[in-house]
């Protein structure tokens, strides 16, 4: 086997571990959320940046936090590929999810269409690596592996995962749950 030829393998099961992961290969799945086109995209650099490495799951585990509103988010990165995976009460959603999966294979590239998906309460939840990942604060950015979220007394959570022109991201309200992006080519 090649070098390319081990790299491509390994995307493709990185990709499919993802999609399983956020439960996107189950019939009914990736809802879409009923309001799509965030009215305006979040200025993440706006807001102080934690220090990352304070929220470290350990090596090639990626960085985690929590929100007092109930969100868990990982950021996680193998090779060029890179994903924000969150569950929580995202409000006004098809299928009432509770899960979304952003995903990209380079940080050049644009990130795939972010996926929301309801996951049942037997099926396990995001991997934090035995680690309880701690709480970001209120008004505050972690950015780290091509992703970044904040959470404000306005909006419940906001992730964004690539460059601001060319990734794609969501807004969870108390009311509603938005997507923002570049259409999907």
């Amino acid at each position: 086997m090649t070098g390319s030829t081990a790299v491509l393998r390994c995307s493709c099961l990185l990709a499919a571990v993802s999609l399983v992961a956020s439960g996107c290969l189950s019939a009914n799945r990736c809802a879409d959320p009923s309001a799509v086109d965030a009215p305006t995209a979040v200025d993440f650099k706006a807001y102080p940046q934690a220090n990352a490495e304070d929220y470290s799951l350990g090596t090639w585990r990626g960085y985690g936090f929590t929100t007092p509103r109930g969100f868990r988010c990982k950021l996680a990165s193998h090779m060029s590929m890179s994903a924000i995976d969150c569950d929580g009460p995202f409000a006004a959603t098809t299928g009432e999810a509770n899960t979304v999966h952003l995903f990209a294979y380079s940080p050049g590239n644009g990130a795939s269409p972010v996926q929301f998906s309801r996951r049942e309460a037997k099926q396990p939840g995001l991997d934090f690596g035995g680690i309880e990942p701690k709480p970001l604060p209120v008004n505050t950015t972690l950015a780290a592996l091509n992703g970044r979220c904040v959470w404000t007394e306005e909006i419940e959570l906001a992730c964004l995962l690539g460059s601001s022109d060319q990734g794609r991201g969501f807004i969870a309200t108390p009311t509603s749950t938005s997507i923002w992006g570049p259409p999907f080519k």
